[in-house]
């Protein structure tokens, strides 16, 4: 079961994405584990990067 729907994932990566490109910087690393949470909707203990442009790991 997923507590935050994918595309309510996808919207908030995008938003990331777009403040991103309008600030000039080239991506954003996640490390917190509730920023985690709140963009790719798990708490593991991981990080996540997401470019300006593209696909986020």
């Amino acid at each position: 079961m997923r507590l935050t729907p994918a595309g309510e994932l996808t919207r908030r990566i995008t938003a990331l994405q777009k403040l991103l490109q309008q600030k000039g910087v080239d991506g954003a690393l996640i490390v917190d584990s509730t920023d985690m949470f709140y963009f790719a909707g798990t708490a593991h203990r991981a990080h996540l990067f997401s470019p300006a442009e593209g696909k986020p790991c």
